[in-house]
């Protein structure tokens, strides 16, 4: 697919749906998910004597008082694993 592209679909509403999709209540709710995901990508392997690795990375932001506070703020988190996923 090109860049800057979309993809055309016809008969479909989102409007009707997204007002009925609600907020997880629990807010670490998208980092489980990402870390299952990356446990679902490591079982899947065609190759089970590779080794899977799952990296969690934050990022944080350095404030005027934070060597001071000792204290950052939470800029992104990034979770990734180091094995790549073959469907076919």
């Amino acid at each position: 697919m090109e860049e800057n592209t979309f993809i055309k679909a016809f008969g479909i509403s989102y409007a009707g749906t997204l007002p009925k999709i609600r907020k997880s209540a629990e807010p670490l709710q998208p980092i489980f998910k990402a870390f299952t995901n990356s446990l679902e990508a490591i079982s899947l392997l065609q190759n089970k004597s590779d080794n899977g690795q799952i990296t969690i990375k934050l990022k944080l932001k350095s404030t005027l008082f934070s060597k001071e506070q000792k204290s950052h703020d939470f800029e992104e988190i990034i979770i990734e694993t180091n094995q790549q996923i073959s469907y076919g």
